[in-house]
């Protein structure tokens, strides 16, 4: 049996923080602080066995201090082609405005493929196998990072993530920020009656609810051919405009 505890977490790159005027900023004026914060979080969480932590809206900054933070660590990453660009009049505290999406293990893994969505040059995929057992022989473990555009562009975008999980012999899993409710995801993936989603009820919105919007839940873990347990929504400390997704996720007997 193999026991894995995803964390999924969108950390809100800097650029768009500033773009969209989000509390995270207000909270850390100093970019320095909230990148450390971010990092301790997530090496936290790493510290717990069979950890898998995927990532998006990672700044060029965020990852350095992450691979500082997660040393002797897997660390994939995938970069987008796109740069964020301010629009508003402020300044980006950054000496590396890239984006990356990043998924962190201290399990062997092997970084398998990334893609940037055609419909969109700043949200895509990245895929690792993740091999939790090597002693028993088992197959590895597919997981899928991803950011999913919002409306129009989702469909075929979420076409392929489910194509892409079909093709695993051990197993997938699919977490990240779709900028979906979770009813929505299931249907987009086409995966059927074996696909298994966190369930988040009664739990506090992900994208974090403020003064002027209830908030959404839209961060998921999926998973086909595994099950799903413990699933729930964690603190962000204020560091982000989405709060992380943790969840259970078993294969096999």
């Amino acid at each position: 049996m193999t026991v894995l505890r995803v964390t999924t977490w969108n950390v809100l790159h800097h650029v768009h923080a500033l773009n969209w005027k989000e509390k995270a900023v207000e909270r850390f004026s100093d970019e320095r602080a909230r990148i450390a914060g971010i990092s301790a979080l997530v090496a936290r969480w790493l510290a717990d066995e069979g950890s898998v932590v995927c990532l998006q809206e990672v700044s060029g900054d965020q990852l350095a201090s992450l691979r500082e933070a997660a040393r002797g660590m897997h660390v994939s990453e995938h970069r987008y082609p796109r740069l964020p660009r301010l629009r508003v009049s402020a300044e980006a505290q950054l000496d590396d405005p890239t984006e990356h999406l990043v998924t962190i293990t201290s399990l062997p893994a092997k970084t398998l493929y990334a893609k940037t969505f055609e419909s969109d040059p700043g949200k895509g995929f990245l895929a690792v196998a993740i091999e939790p057992d090597r002693s028993a022989r088992s197959a590895a473990v597919l997981v899928i990072n991803t950011h999913v555009s919002a409306k129009e562009r989702r469909e075929a975008e979420l076409a392929l993530l489910g194509a892409t999980a079909r093709e695993a012999t051990g197993g997938a899993i699919l977490t990240g920020d779709f900028n979906a409710p979770v009813d929505v995801v299931r249907r987009g993936l086409g995966l059927g009656d074996g696909l298994v989603a966190s369930d988040l009820t009664g739990e506090r919105p992900t994208r974090v609810a403020t003064e002027t919007h209830a908030g959404k839940t839209i961060d998921h873990v999926l998973t086909l051919g595994g099950a799903i347990s413990a699933a729930a929504v964690l603190d962000g400390e204020g560091l982000s405009d989405h709060d992380p997704v943790a969840a259970s996720v078993t294969f096999g007997a």
